[in-house]
């Protein structure tokens, strides 16, 4: 039977306008209306079987493509430690595990939770065309805005807030780019020195250089709030949410041309540099980056480790472990200061797995 107190008022309402504020009659018309709802009960409810939705892309047309990160099916809460031996056996790169997984991967999420225009445009506040820059790129990219929207930090901030996490000030740096179309990133101008120490406010400074250093204040305000001991290995310093984002490994393999040993290294990095005096676009640029090269001569040449002497060699980078967000920058300026402004076209697709060292060839 429906509760009383959904059909009550109805009730009470039906009795004052049929027979006023009483009568002899008002039994009769609940005794009418409660069998006529407990029939209405009684009537079954049919639901329609749950339908499993499935990928509307074709054998053939996944074959075209190569996941370079693949997902795992879990998903932990967004501070959980994950010790190294969770690692699933599915892994692709040979980078050595960390001691703990601080931020997994798996929780980067590469498009917009939800739906997002634009943001507000921003006022120089005198040279600060690099500081406008650089935010705005980090502001229009999906995994970033997601992690300072839904990440959770400033439930668990143990920093003082505004006067000293990064990640506190571009989240509420972030949020006011939604509620105005132009603003003035004040508390990231403010905080500078906190960034960085050399940074100057009214000079002109690098765009390049600026995001490097704000990245990793970003990732030592992580730390700081989740009590990461300093002595902890690096390659567990390396899982903070920013270098899960920006992050990428490379893998080094010189080659001794002698006996054939192979010296292999690993090394994270967060951008690539490309040098474009003899590239014309990205995908030339990124050719001319992962090429063998050989190892200098005489005096300069290469030490093989196995021979125990300097021998002939050749040097190649691969990608090991692809980013989430591959960040690159143009090499423009000489170290005598000139700039090359040869222009450089970039396609809306670029295909890296050429690069990867464990994807296929296509």
């Amino acid at each position: 039977m429906m509760p009383a107190s959904v059909y009550q008022p109805i009730s009470s309402v039906l009795k004052t306008s049929f027979h006023g504020h009483g009568g002899a009659k008002s039994s009769t018309l609940d005794s009418k209306m409660d069998s006529t709802l407990q029939k209405s009960m009684l009537v079954a409810v049919h639901f329609d079987d749950p339908v499993k939705q499935s990928p509307t892309l074709t054998p053939k047309q996944k074959s075209k493509y190569t996941i370079l990160n693949p997902k795992s099916e879990t998903s932990d809460p967004a501070h959980t430690i994950t010790p190294s031996k969770n690692v699933s056996s599915a892994k692709l790169d040979q980078v050595p595990e960390p001691k703990m997984t601080l931020f997994r991967r798996e929780q980067v999420e590469l498009g917009y939770r939800s739906p997002s225009g634009p943001g507000a445009g921003m006022f120089n506040m005198g040279n600060t065309c690099y500081l406008n820059s650089t935010l705005q790129a980090l502001f229009h990219t999906p995994a970033f805005v997601n992690y300072l929207r839904f990440g959770g930090h400033e439930n668990s901030c143990g920093s003082s807030g505004f006067s000293s996490c990064t990640i506190c000030i571009m989240a509420a740096t972030l949020k006011g780019t939604t509620n105005t179309n132009t603003m003035k990133p004040i508390k990231i101008y403010e905080k500078l020195k906190l960034i960085c120490k050399h940074l100057t406010h009214g000079r002109q400074e690098d765009a390049h250089e600026f995001l490097r250093y704000l990245v990793e204040s970003l990732q030592k305000s992580y730390l700081i709030s989740r009590k990461v001991p300093k002595t902890v290995d690096n390659y567990t310093k390396e899982t903070t949410p920013f270098n899960q984002i920006f992050g990428g490994y490379m893998r080094q393999d010189v080659v001794c041309m002698r006996c054939k040993h192979i010296s292999t290294t690993f090394q994270h990095f967060m951008d690539l540099l490309l040098d474009i005096r003899q590239a014309d676009n990205i995908d030339t640029a990124l050719g001319g980056y992962f090429k063998r090269e050989n190892l200098g001569q005489g005096e300069n040449m290469y030490k093989c480790e196995k021979c125990k002497q300097k021998v002939p060699a050749t040097k190649q980078y691969k990608i090991e472990r692809p980013p989430m967000v591959l960040c690159i920058q143009l090499k423009r300026f000489n170290l005598m200061g000139g700039k090359n402004g040869r222009p450089v076209t970039l396609a809306k697709k670029i295909n890296i797995s050429n690069h990867v060292r464990w994807a296929p060839l296509h």
